[in-house]
């Protein structure tokens, strides 16, 4: 593959109805709809490290209508970026992601490899390889593999990753770790540290998991 040809600054000739920053250039086959607007610096289609070795050519990289991204954001080839999506300043959207309609990436938020997010989703801090968020969700921590054998090779090792599912919130620093689902509207806060399921509802306090009727039994002062 030769990357000049497929590395370019992009113009309103080849994308009609969209609004370009500075210096915003594009990779490959990429679609953007119109009422989008790509703020200065961002790059759009940029292979992965793997189709640059295997002369491989990206994937389509789409970007739908009314979308808008900050300065110097990065958005790999194949990802999937749904309708009036926010994309602050710095963030980077890995390859073969798909982000739903609605949906908020905070700044300086890392999306790696397929990461799954749905709609009306608020996105902050970082989402390993494969991790999925579900519709209405806030994500503002860190979901990360557990990387079991630490010797094992990144390429032929495909551990489990988190799940978040619809509603559910995981609060600013919060770590999330290995193949564990946070279920339907539970509530992790901010710093906590999970390694295992938290059920429908409940809450993450630190290390501790809580039910609803169970947090309302403890003396609000252990937690302050």
């Amino acid at each position: 593959m030769d990357i000049e040809t497929y590395l370019r600054l992009a113009t309103p000739d080849e994308f009609p109805g969209v609004r370009f920053g500075t210096g915003v250039m594009v990779y490959g086959t990429v679609r953007i709809l119109s009422g989008t607007c790509i703020g200065d610096y961002s790059i759009i289609g940029v292979p992965t490290c793997e189709d640059i070795r295997e002369r491989e050519a990206p994937h389509e990289t789409l970007i739908g209508k009314d979308v808008c991204t900050g300065v110097h954001c990065v958005i790999h080839s194949g990802a999937k970026i749904g309708h009036r999506v926010l994309i602050q300043n710095h963030c980077s959207i890995g390859s073969e992601c798909a982000i739903g309609n609605d949906s908020r990436i905070q700044y300086a938020a890392q999306l790696h490899w397929k990461v799954k997010i749905g709609t009306q989703c608020v996105i902050g801090g970082f989402c390993c390889d494969r991790s999925s968020v579900g519709d209405g969700a806030i994500v503002l921590g860190k979901l990360i593999h557990k990387l079991k054998d630490p010797r094992a090779s990144w390429d032929e090792t495909e551990e489990p990753s988190p799940v978040v599912e619809k509603k559910a919130v995981v609060g600013f620093d919060a770590l999330l770790i290995g193949g564990i689902t946070v279920r339907f509207e539970a509530y992790v806060a901010a710093g906590a540290i999970v390694t295992k399921d938290v059920l429908p509802g409940s809450l993450v306090i630190g290390t501790k998991h809580y039910t609803a009727a169970e947090w309302r039994t403890q003396k609000r002062s252990v937690h302050e």
